[in-house]
C-alpha cells in the first residue's frame, strides 16, 4: 500500500508506467526465480517465458485496458481466453510437443456455454462501473483489488467446497476433475457440465456486484482478478506472470520463492481434497467452518 501511495504521489500509478515497469522488472525477477538454468533447453524456455510475458503485457495494457470499456468490457473473458489458448499452444509446439497436450470435450453443446455466463458477469460490472474515472491512478485501487480477491476467494471456495461434498453436485463437478494436474491447459476451465459451470461462476457475478455496489469503478482491479483466475488452469502457469496491473504481487512471490496466486488452485487438480479456494487467501478450514454439516462427510474424490 505504501508503494502504491508513493506511485500515486508522483503520478506514476498509470497504465504507461505500469507497462514500462513490467517490461523492466519482470525479466530481472524471473532471472532470480529461475536461477537453476542448467542447459540450453532451460535457457530457451526461460527466454520464451519472458517473451511470452511481454507480449501478454502489450496486449493487456495497450489493447484490453483502454479498449474494453463500457459494455465492451463483457468481451474481456472471451478475448483473454483466446490469447491464453493461442500462446499456450505455441509454447507447447515450440518447446515441448511431446504428445501430452490433451483437449477434452463433453460432447454436449450446452456444456460449452460457460462463456455466456462469464460475459454476463462482466456485463453486470460494465453497467455499474464509471469508466470515465477508472480509479486506477489511485493507491486505493490496490485496496479494491484486495477486497475483490478476498470476496472471490470466499464465494468461490464456499460454493466449490459444496460441490465436493454434496453427492448430487459432485456428480456434475467430477467431469471437470478429469483434468488432472499434469493435463491442465487453457481449455480446462471450459470442460464442465453446464450446471456445474453456473454454480462455479456465480462467484464471478457476486464479485462483480461487490465491485459495483461498493466502489462503482476500478475496473482494472477486476480485470487483474480474472486474469489470475484464468491462469489457474494454464499448463505452464509457473512460467507465466499471473497478474498484470498489480504484477508486483506476483514478483514478490517469485523473489521469495512462495506459491504464486494462480498456482494454488492448480494443485487442487492434483489432490481434489485440498485447496478449495481460487487463490488460497482463505484456508480450507474457513470453508469447512461455513459448511459444518458437510465437513464430517467429506471423502476422497480420486478418479
Amino acid at each position: 500500500m505504501a508503494y502504491y501511495t508513493i506511485l500515486e504521489r508522483f503520478a506514476l500509478n498509470t497504465i504507461d508506467f505500469k507497462f514500462q515497469s513490467f517490461m523492466i522488472l519482470t525479466p530481472v525477477v524471473k532471472f532470480w526465480h529461475f536461477n537453476k538454468l542448467q542447459d540450453k533447453k532451460d535457457l530457451t524456455r526461460f527466454i520464451y517465458s519472458i517473451v511470452n510475458d511481454l507480449i501478454h503485457a502489450a496486449i493487456y495494457f495497450k489493447m484490453f485496458v483502454p479498449v474494453l470499456v463500457g459494455v465492451h468490457f463483457a468481451w474481456f473473458p472471451l478475448l483473454l481466453s483466446a490469447v491464453f489458448i493461442i500462446f499456450e499452444l505455441l509454447q507447447y509446439k515450440i518447446l515441448y510437443n511431446d504428445g501430452s497436450y490433451e483437449i477434452l470435450s463433453t460432447g454436449r453443446f450446452e456444456d460449452n456455454l460457460l462463456s455466456v455466463v462469464m460475459c454476463s458477469a462482466f456485463y453486470v460490472a460494465s453497467r455499474g462501473v464509471d469508466f470515465e474515472k477508472t480509479g486506477m491512478g489511485e493507491a486505493y485501487s490496490f485496496v479494491v483489488f484486495l477486497f475483490l480477491v478476498l470476496l472471490f476467494d470466499l464465494t468461490f471456495g464456499w460454493s466449490h467446497y459444496l460441490t465436493h461434498n454434496i453427492p448430487s453436485l459432485w456428480r456434475l463437478h467430477a467431469i471437470h476433475h478429469k483434468y488432472k494436474r499434469e493435463k491442465l491447459n487453457a481449455f480446462a476451465g471450459f470442460y464442465a457440465d453446464i450446471w456445474d459451470s453456473l454454480i462455479m461462476n456465480c462467484s464471478l457475478t457476486v464479485t462483480a456486484f461487490g465491485l459495483v455496489v461498493g466502489f462503482g469503478r476500478y475496473h482494472t482491479s477486476y480485470m487483474d482478478l480474472i486474469y489470475a483466475a484464468f491462469a489457474t488452469h494454464l499448463r505452464y502457469v509457473e512460467n507465466q506472470m499471473n497478474l498484470m496491473f498489480f504484477f508486483e504481487w506476483d514478483l514478490i512471490d517469485m523473489a521469495l520463492k512462495k506459491n504464486r496466486i494462480a498456482s494454488y488452485h492448480a494443485m487442487h487438480h492434483h489432490d481434489s481434497n485440498i485447496n478449495f479456494g481460487a487463490y488460497g487467501i482463505l484456508s480450507d478450514q474457513v470453508f469447512k467452518a461455513l459448511n459444518k454439516n458437510f465437513a464430517k462427510s467429506a471423502k476422497s474424490h480420486d478418479l
